[in-house]
């Protein structure tokens, strides 16, 4: 028999659900303020995620990093940077050491729209973090840095679940 304690610990999955359900709601925030930035032009979600990797790329990326940024197709991310790079809101420069290849970075203004835009968003969602101190919002913002990608394959040792 197990105990009584024990049985109150949610289980992993749970876990990892109410997780899931936490940042859809986020998600859902975030949805209804994607005509905020770029002259109040609604952006696809394709083109959120696009503007919102280059912008904290740390420089330039090939269209298939961002590729695999996003985890889409490069037919994928073509189509969604020709968009972008039509409205002048990325740029596309040979690449610095591969003649066949172009990079893509954002332009000068979509940079400051994308910044504008995320403190609108941050400003927005204040309320939601307000219980969290400023060490918890760290930790929280580490914790789901982590999720960013899938977890080595190779075990942990030491980690027995």
């Amino acid at each position: 028999m197990s105990d009584s304690s024990e049985a109150h610990v949610p289980s992993r999955g749970l876990r990892i659900g109410q997780v899931v359900e936490h940042i859809a709601v986020l998600g859902r925030e975030m949805r209804r303020a994607r005509s905020a930035p770029f002259a109040g032009r609604v952006r696809t979600a394709a083109q959120l995620e696009a503007l919102f990797v280059l912008a904290h790329a740390g420089g330039p990326l090939t269209p298939g990093e961002l590729a695999d940024e996003l985890g889409v197709t490069p037919g994928a991310v073509t189509q969604v940077a020709d968009r972008l790079d039509a409205e002048g809101l990325v740029e596309r420069a040979p690449h610095p050491t591969d003649a066949r290849s172009k990079t893509l970075r954002l332009s000068r203004a979509a940079a400051a729209e994308v910044a504008r835009y995320e403190a609108s968003v941050a400003t927005t969602l204040e309320d939601r973090f307000g219980a969290l101190g400023d060490g918890e919002l760290g930790v929280l913002a580490d914790l789901l840095e982590k999720t960013r990608r899938p977890a080595s394959p190779e075990p942990i040792e030491g980690n027995d679940g």
